[in-house]
């Protein structure tokens, strides 16, 4: 008998813990731990795909703009050596 009630206490402290967690998803309260995430809200309810597709090029376009701007800094010659004087 005793391990019935075990069995019964176990299961309810489950459920009860997925009760918990959802009500705390719902309200905000829940800790989601997306490190390094993009997170979309409001996203249009047609044409889904269009939209994160036009949303991942740009933000590739963008990768690709600070690459860019950084190997430019890379190359300009430092400032010790452009003007020895230290302007």
């Amino acid at each position: 008998m005793s391990g019935i009630f075990i069995l019964a206490q176990v299961v309810t402290l489950y459920f009860d813990y997925r009760q918990v967690t959802a009500t705390r998803m719902l309200k905000g309260n829940w800790n989601w731990a997306m490190e390094n995430h993009i997170v979309f809200f409001n996203c249009p309810q047609e044409a889904k795909e269009v939209y994160f597709y036009q949303i991942l090029f740009n933000y590739d376009q963008a990768i690709l703009n600070r690459l860019r701007c950084l190997s430019l800094l890379l190359a300009m010659p430092s400032k010790k050596r452009a003007f020895p004087i230290g302007f």
